[in-house]
């Protein structure tokens, strides 16, 4: 049977159950955990008391472009690791809020977290205690907070309930920072098995739980919820403190108190149908709701699934949403993605009258819900969301915004006017913290344009067939979001201009678009996971002089059809300072003009940067169909002195007429 409660998001799968003696189970706890560093920054390294810190080591790449091939008949582990075999979190990732980043200083002075000898214990817990009730909230894989611990030595004693979402715990460097586990008299087990080798889960009990649920057991380090189910308050409260771990956590949280299913949704469903004793109460729209299931045969009947090839051989399967609707009377919830949704009403409209009403009057959490069908006119909106509470405009794939074409005079600079219509799909102006989820664009002149509105995420668009760029982060659009989307059929008027993803401006266009001391600084901005292509007749991505910080990852490139016009001729041109591109596969056949996978160019810009200098490239795959040259072209050496262009040797080539790479690559 399925279950439901509402819950924090989690970010792991119930690990295996290690039955071992404590000193060895807080090495492996520690190795489970995952945690990483920032910018580099390496993980703390984990000690039993009697044993010496590692020599330190050079940290592998860890992504997926360090891994051979799937090999049929065997489980593909391509996409493990960190979000799917991403590069572990950097700079660009981290919360801008300095608040949300526990320096090893302020540990010291604030926590009394010292590597002088002192148990460290309740002043680690008192940190990420305060990381979970001030940044959580506001909190996003785009938005890591940090706890940074200091050099030397650091004795734990108890287990740290790493409860805090979006969190890095890193230390000092590696082979710096040693975490020292003593467990004390509360921590050791104390039943053992009878011949001593093992600690005995059934014999450890108090009320109504035994140790088994706490698995695995105890360790260094438990990245899970503490929160304690009220049928197990009283027994909690009474245990004595080597038992209250086992009322808390997920045991209590998915099975105690999760409600029941009456009956398992279908595929791509969204609507939740609860047991109808649930108390409704529970459910707040807004808030994140686990969904989980234990797949043994008779769950899947009990879920009304009867076609046996429909089941999947697995322990538990689980997704987490956020609740967009409650329906009391019915005892139903209506849910959407972790992605989209904003913690408030839902609007839903099926004409383009209401989604333009929908967009003119939008507040922070609202979420817009679009019908099926196709909505045709000029769609724009100057409302912004918040970081806690953004705006969502959500739909299907066959929810389809149409606009004809441009009408009225409008200024040399486009700013929302009476009677103006710029010809845009959907139009973003001052608007930030918005998603947009789901839904189709095409037959415009521009697809998705952002201007002046920061912190806006696109997950899951479809742009098409549109006269110039599908998606435009302008006017300083900073640190946004556009994954999982696909782009194809660009430049239908004007092929020069037909860039897929198109990041900040040409410096010759700050005069318009520059809003930032004259600079547009549409930076960090992320590309994740997209498919670009057939038929994109500019750069797939463009990346503009004056931005900087980026990531551009993951995408697949189809390069048929770039039109070789004012100087489209490759997957992606960097004209910016230090972006990262990384895991992307990109290919090249005919019809189209092709002269590199990748380029990097250096325009004169006042004020004057470093562009197209500073960038990485790793683990990307390039077949350039016997017609580009180098996988990689770096224009300029000289240019960048300061601060180089790399390529690392894990990026691949075939079919090129020139190489990988016109510079010097690095192991």
């Amino acid at each position: 049977m399925s279950y439901a409660h509402q819950s924090r998001p989690a970010h792991s799968d119930r690990p295996h159950r290690w039955r071992r003696p404590l000193a060895v189970a807080a090495a492996v706890a520690t190795a489970l955990t995952g945690v990483t560093g920032l910018a580099g920054a390496a993980s703390p390294t984990a000690a039993t008391d009697r044993s010496a810190p590692p020599a330190a080591a050079a940290i592998p790449d860890l992504t997926s472009a360090n891994r051979r091939a799937p090999i049929a008949g065997l489980p593909d582990w391509s996409k493990a690791g960190y979000r799917g075999g991403a590069a572990l979190p950097g700079a660009a990732e981290a919360n801008p809020d300095a608040a949300c980043h526990i320096t090893a200083a302020e540990l010291a002075s604030q926590y009394g977290v010292r590597a002088d000898g002192s148990d460290a214990t309740t002043g680690l817990q008192r940190a990420v205690d305060a990381i979970r009730t001030n940044c959580t909230p506001s909190a996003g894989y785009t938005k890591l907070s940090s706890i940074t611990l200091p050099a030397g030595r650091i004795v734990v004693t108890r287990q740290l309930a790493l409860d805090a979402d979006y969190m890095v715990l890193r230390g000092a460097g590696m082979g710096q920072t040693t975490l020292a586990f003593r467990p004390d008299a509360d921590t050791r087990y104390d039943t053992l098995t009878a011949d001593g080798s093992d600690w005995d889960e059934d014999g450890m009990t108090h009320g109504a739980g035994k140790g088994g649920w706490t698995w695995p057991g105890r360790g260094l380090l438990r990245v899970q919820t503490r929160e304690v189910s009220p049928r197990y308050a009283r027994d909690f409260a009474s245990a004595p403190a080597n038992r209250k771990d086992i009322f808390e956590g997920s045991v209590n949280q998915h099975w105690a108190s999760g409600v029941p299913l009456r009956e398992g949704p279908a595929v791509g469903a969204t609507q939740i149908k609860l047991a109808t004793n649930a108390d409704m109460l529970r459910f707040k729209v807004g808030a994140h709701l686990w969904v989980g299931a234990a797949n043994t045969a008779r769950f899947y009947q009990q879920q009304t699934v009867t076609d046996a090839s429909k089941y999947v051989n697995l322990h538990m399967r689980q997704q987490i949403f956020q609740i967009a609707s409650v329906d009391t009377a019915g005892r139903n919830l209506r849910s959407t993605a972790t992605t989209a949704g904003g913690g408030g009403p839902v609007v839903d409209v099926s004409t383009a009258a209401q989604l333009r009403s929908a967009l003119a009057n939008a507040q922070p959490g609202q979420t817009i819900r679009l019908a099926a069908g196709e909505y045709r006119g000029a769609f724009q909106t100057q409302k912004a969301g918040t970081a806690s509470a953004p705006i969502t405009l959500t739909g299907p794939a066959d929810a389809v915004l149409v606009n004809d074409g441009p009408s009225g005079t409008g200024p040399s600079c486009p700013v929302p006017t009476a009677g103006v219509d710029t010809g845009y799909g959907l139009w973003l102006y001052g608007a930030p913290y918005w998603k947009l989820t789901g839904f189709t664009v095409k037959e415009s002149k521009k697809g998705v344009v952002l201007d002046d509105s920061h912190h806006v995420t696109i997950d899951g668009l479809s742009v098409h067939h549109v006269d110039e760029e599908a998606v435009h982060f302008r006017r300083s659009s900073a640190d946004g979001v556009i994954r999982n989307s696909k782009i194809s059929h660009t430049g239908l008027v004007q092929a020069g201009y037909g860039e897929g993803v198109y990041l900040g401006s040409a410096g010759s266009n700050w005069a318009c678009h520059g809003n930032q001391g004259g600079v547009d600084r549409s930076d960090r901005v992320q590309v994740l996971d997209n498919t670009f292509g057939p038929k994109v007749a500019a750069e797939h991505i463009d990346i503009k002089e004056g931005t900087s910080n980026g990531v551009i990852r993951g995408n697949t490139f189809d390069g048929t059809g770039i039109s070789g016009q004012n100087s489209a001729d490759s997957w992606t041109d960097a004209k910016g300072i230090g972006y990262l591109i990384e895991n992307n596969t990109g290919t090249f056949s005919s019809p189209g003009t092709f002269a590199n996978g990748y380029e990097t160019h250096n325009p004169s810009t006042s004020p004057s940067f470093l562009n197209g200098c500073g960038n990485v490239w790793r683990g990307n795959r390039s077949d350039l169909g016997g017609v580009g040259a180098y996988a990689i072209k770096i224009t300029s050496t000289s240019k960048c002195g300061a601060n180089p262009n790399v390529v690392y040797a894990s990026n691949t080539v075939t079919n090129a007429g020139s190489g990988l790479t016109n510079v010097p690559v690095t192991p």
